[in-house]
């Protein structure tokens, strides 16, 4: 059986084991609650709709970001360049959002660290610019199934060089009904494109559900506050969303290379 592990005091529990556990689909997910308390997230929150969610305009499911994500540049002209440029602006408007205690990057440093030299990943290439983390994700509709895959999906990319990559979620608002995340057993391999309804990679379409159908799979219902992580390379999605209350979510992915942990979207 696929097991979820809950980890209820990080500072005694043996990271690196969950984490290994994670890259060789022992278990199916991580969840850490109490990453942020009610009160801030509160805060986060009112932050967010002041500072306003660019909604995507031409997607079939409602979703909008604050942030940037890497995979949206890999197939543009000069893409690598152009994030690059973008990085220390979107970097500034999450600083505004998460006032400096409430740092997500800090919060998510902070559960691995203990185990790994844990850092916001570098490119190399480009005179060791920082990537940026800590996009906030907003969501009224259910995702398309898709995975997330850097030695895939971003090659010449330094993150891609990694032996494996994590999603890594906080929570801060649920939906009223709805949204949990579908979690399947089964890495994308590069036989499954056959079974993806878009040109390029991490389209509005998603992949086809036909071949997961009788995969082994874990549904989580998060909680706010809770981080969840999980091997991003596993086909996943988030469900229907039935409330007019947005899903927020704090979403970097962290890669692991010669024993390092890198934070990067």
């Amino acid at each position: 059986m696929w097991t979820i592990e809950t980890v209820s005091d990080v500072s005694n529990h043996e990271i690196e084991d969950s984490l290994h556990n994670l890259s060789t689909n022992t278990t199916a997910a991580l969840r850490i609650p109490g990453i942020y308390t009610g009160a801030e997230i509160d805060t986060i929150v009112e932050n967010i709709g002041q500072q306003g969610v660019l909604w995507y305009p031409n997607f079939e499911f409602r979703q909008g970001r604050i942030g940037i994500g890497a995979t949206e540049y890999a197939s543009k002209i000069n893409g690598k360049e152009a994030y690059f440029l973008l990085e220390p602006e979107s970097s500034r408007i999450r600083d505004r959002i998460f006032p400096e205690n409430l740092d997500p990057v800090a919060r998510m440093a902070g559960v691995f660290s203990q185990a790994f030299d844990t850092s916001v990943a570098e490119e190399p290439s480009l005179d060791h610019a920082k990537y940026f983390t800590g996009l906030i994700r907003a969501m009224g509709e259910e995702s398309t199934t898709h995975f997330d895959f850097a030695p895939h999906q971003l090659p010449g990319w330094r993150v891609a060089d990694a032996v494996a990559q994590f999603a890594v979620v906080t929570y801060l608002q649920m939906p009223g009904s709805g949204g949990e995340l579908t979690i399947y057993n089964r890495p994308w391999e590069q036989k499954d494109e056959a079974f993806n309804k878009d040109i390029d990679e991490k389209g509005p379409k998603g992949f086809g559900q036909q071949f997961l159908e009788d995969e082994e799979s874990v549904t989580i219902m998060p909680s706010a506050g809770e981080m969840v992580v999980f091997n991003s390379r596993n086909f996943h999605k988030v469900e229907s969303i039935v409330s007019e209350i947005v899903r927020y979510s704090i979403n970097s992915f962290m890669s692991l290379s010669d024993d390092k942990l890198h934070l990067w979207n």
